[in-house]
This record gives structure tokens, C-alpha cells and sequence, in this order.
């Protein structure tokens, strides 16, 4: 990158207030099994995965975490007794406890994903979100599936493939090595100052998020 862009790496904002309704239900599932954080982004023309989510999901050996705030279409209702559905679902509570995420690839998601070193099955829906996705599986943390061809059994092939394959993971966990030496808020804010300080003689910096 030129001198004046700088990477940042992940600068998601969360209310400091905990969810104590999913922290319950993390606790009270516990013998359900892993934890896969779903954050399903807009797909705009594309309809949305509920469907195709709950056949394969609904009832598993897992439990499902989603935020649901942008997604197109209504998820199933009730949902199924291993889901845990919110408009916005805090990163910082969930992340901790799951095995894998599920995303239509949206750069917040995804940088907070790896974060946290786990691996990505990505349905992108256009927009950077193909972008992000490319770069992702180029780098071997993540799986694409198209989202106008997704059906239950390739989802849970899918997911069975990045959680089976140790190379999904140890991907991510490079990434998560290299996103620790940045300084997200703080470098963010530093550079925001010198702007104001410097003003117009200051060509720069450009912030970027990957």
C-alpha cells in the first residue's frame, strides 16, 4: 500500500453492555454442541438463506448464533430450539465460543471472524462482499458458495469441509497473528488527530479496514 493508506485491522464498535439473554442461553445449551455464528448480511436480488439454513440446521448437533438485523426475507418462526436469533448479536460475546461463521461477507463480520482465528464458509452477495470473499479463500481461511445455488446438503457439506479440515483453521490463525499487531480504535484515532492537526498539508491517510 501507498504511505498514506494505512491498515487498521478491525475497529467494530459494541455497546458495553453484555446480551444477558444470549450469555444464558450459551450457558443453558452447552451440551447441544459447537457454536456457529451466522451473520447474514443483504443479498439483495438474491432472496435470503433461511431456508436453506433451517433444513440443514434446524435440529443439528450444533448451535446456531445469528444476527438477523440486515437480512432479506424473515427467518423460520418459531425458530428451531438450537437457534439464537437477534437483530444484532455483540461479536465480542459470541465469537469467543464458536467453531466457525457463516456470512454473506461483509467486511465487519468477516474481520471480526478473524479476529478471533476461525474459519469462514461465505456466501457473497455482490458488491465488495465478492471481493472480500476472493481474498479470503485465496488466502485459505474460507470457503464460497454461491448463494443462488445453495441448498441444504451443500451448506452442510460445506461446513463439515471448513470445520474437518485443519487448514481452514490454521489460516485463520495466521491472519488473527498478523491482525494482532494492529492497533484498530486507537491506530484509527491517532490518525484521525494527525489529520485534524495537519489539515489540508497532510495527503492522507486514507484508513483502511483490510
Amino acid at each position: 500500500l501507498p504511505p498514506s493508506v494505512h491498515c487498521v485491522g478491525s475497529c467494530v464498535w459494541e455497546p458495553a453492555a453484555p446480551d444477558e439473554d444470549l450469555a444464558k442461553w450459551l450457558d443453558s445449551t452447552s451440551k447441544l454442541g459447537p457454536v456457529v455464528y451466522m451473520q447474514h448480511g443483504r443479498l439483495f436480488h438474491l432472496g435470503n438463506l433461511w431456508p436453506a439454513v433451517t433444513e440443514c440446521l434446524g435440529g443439528a448437533d450444533i448451535r446456531l448464533v445469528a444476527s438477523t438485523g440486515r437480512a432479506d426475507g424473515e427467518p423460520t418462526k418459531p425458530p428451531p430450539f438450537n437457534f439464537f436469533l437477534r437483530d444484532h448479536v455483540p461479536q465480542g460475546q459470541v465469537l469467543p465460543h464458536a467453531t466457525a461463521v457463516v456470512s454473506t461477507a461483509n467486511p465487519t463480520a468477516v474481520l471480526g471472524s478473524l479476529s478471533f482465528g476461525l474459519p469462514l464458509l461465505l456466501l457473497p452477495g455482490g458488491g465488495e462482499q465478492l471481493e472480500v470473499a476472493a481474498i479470503c479463500e485465496r488466502m485459505g481461511a474460507a470457503l464460497t458458495l454461491d448463494p443462488e445455488s445453495v441448498t441444504p446438503e451443500s451448506l452442510h457439506a460445506a461446513l463439515r469441509e471448513i470445520d474437518g479440515n485443519p487448514r481452514f483453521r490454521a489460516s485463520a490463525k495466521q491472519i488473527q497473528s498478523c491482525l494482532s499487531t494492529v492497533q484498530g480504535h486507537l491506530l484509527a484515532a491517532d490518525l484521525l488527530e494527525s489529520l485534524a492537526e495537519c489539515g489540508p498539508r497532510l495527503k492522507g491517510p486514507r484508513l483502511a479496514d483490510v
